[in-house]
């Protein structure tokens, strides 16, 4: 015996409560995770990147502060940058930043801080010969 069914659709429907609140209030929240910074050469340039999650009502588009460390735990290098990337509301995106550095060789931390997301984080690296 067989059984052939023809021209069955199967419709599924999610009910869910929406609230929409329209304010004239900016709300900036961020969260930012994963940081890595790589290793780089002698007086060359360094990369770093993180997630950066957006929780506001509002773009955001931080200002990264990167102070770097020597092992004696003395500022060596400093250096601040808006990011090139706008982050959506409630949208999560990938942020890099490149910049040049006069670091010699050796191990180093670098603390980075971001005031408008209440972010700081600290990681070490080296710099290559």
């Amino acid at each position: 015996m067989k059984i052939i069914i023809k021209n069955i659709f199967i419709l599924s429907e999610i009910i869910a409560p929406l609230e929409i609140e329209v304010t004239n209030q900016r709300k900036i929240v961020c969260s930012a995770g994963g940081l890595k910074i790589y290793e780089t050469e002698a007086f060359s340039w360094l990369l770093l990147d993180f997630q950066l999650l957006n929780q506001g009502n509002v773009r955001v588009k931080p200002t990264i502060r990167v102070n770097v460390f020597d092992r004696s735990g003395r500022l060596v290098y400093q250096h601040d940058e808006q990011s090139k990337k706008e982050v959506l509301p409630t949208t999560k995106e990938k942020v890099e930043i490149y910049f040049p550095h006069t670091l010699p060789e050796g191990t180093f931390a670098a603390s980075i801080s971001m005031s408008e997301c209440d972010f700081k984080e600290s990681v070490p690296f080296n710099v290559l010969p």
